[in-house]
């Protein structure tokens, strides 16, 4: 269905960048419409609304609507799931000398869970002279056709911050997405920046997954433990059933929690989508991220892990 509409919207913006250079209009046996440009366009834009992962096809028509200019569209690409814009490959050696850090130190509000909740921390980062605040919350209205569970409360109270990575934490199995966006921290305006790494630790169990799309760069240890499936334009890293030890320190890591860690890499972008999946059978889990360097500049290994321990919980508590 969703690549049927992807051809559909295609052939729409043909037909609009068609009408906009051309006054010459085509009729067919019906008859010619009195405004076809504008009424493509129109359409196009009620249609990429109602798909939100069309996004450029919908600024396209607002540009051909007069409403948008030109040179602020960048050349993209979709595939029906995502919008995929084109970003320069970011090595590691680079993400380790220019990538932005993100600190979750100041969390003032989380009403994650609820109507319209969210996730607030203050002050994540700095660039050029401009602090920037970063925003979470569930995402899976944006993809109506995707089928993806929203996120409510936690029984546990584990949702929030966790030594100094942020946490959400789910009592359902299911199929869930989030929405990470930087703010002006004076302003609340949109913001981006150059080039950060956003890590997704502790992927463990059987059956954790986390997915994300358009990204510069994908950082993993060596002998990852990881299964990696890339399906263009989104990776997805799925865990295996080994069990680790949450870290003591997010910026040290064991051997064996790089193994089971993944860092996903962003060039010049404001907002992001992280899909995490969590298997049936598998309620009870959460997951740990934070803007950190720790895979990129290759840290020592911290001291090896002691056996991994339940200490009390459930099986399904990780």
């Amino acid at each position: 269905m969703q690549k049927a509409l992807h051809l559909i919207l295609c052939a729409l913006a043909v037909v609009i960048s068609a009408g906009a250079s051309s006054s010459t209009n085509t009729c067919g046996d019906e008859g010619c419409d009195a405004s076809p440009v504008y009424d493509v366009g129109a359409e196009l834009v009620r249609l990429a609304d109602n798909v939100p992962n069309v996004s450029l096809l919908q600024r396209k028509a607002l540009y051909y609507l007069g409403e948008e200019d030109a040179e602020d569209i960048e050349d993209t690409e979709t595939d029906g799931t995502t919008t995929t814009t084109t970003q320069a490959t970011a090595s590691k050696e680079e993400t380790c000398n220019s990538g932005v850090s993100l600190v979750f130190d100041t969390l003032v509000e989380n009403t994650f869970g609820q109507d319209n909740g969210r996730l607030l921390f203050k002050n994540v980062a700095g660039h050029e002279g401009q602090s920037l605040d970063l925003i979470i919350t569930d995402a899976a209205a944006n993809y109506p056709a995707a089928g993806f569970d929203a996120f409510g409360p936690d029984e546990r109270g584990y949702t929030g911050v966790i030594k100094t990575a942020a946490r959400i934490a789910v009592d359902e199995a299911g199929k869930y997405m989030l929405r990470f966006k930087l703010a002006d921290s004076t302003t609340g305006d949109d913001a981006k920046l150059p080039l950060f790494p956003f890590v997704f630790y502790d992927l463990d169990g059987s059956g954790e997954a986390v997915m994300a799309c358009n990204v510069a760069g994908v950082i993993t240890h060596e002998d990852t433990t990881l299964t990696e499936k890339f399906d263009d334009p989104c990776y997805h890293h799925l865990s295996p059933s080994k069990e680790v030890n949450l870290p003591r320190d997010f910026e040290s890591l064991t051997l064996n929690q790089k193994k089971q860690s993944v860092t996903y890499v962003y060039r010049n972008t404001g907002v992001w989508d992280i899909g995490f999946n969590v298997h049936q059978g598998m309620g009870n889990r959460y997951i740990l991220f934070k803007g950190s360097k720790v895979l990129a500049c290759d840290s020592e290994d911290a001291t090896s892990d002691k056996p991994w321990k339940n200490k009390g919980k459930s099986a399904g508590d990780a």
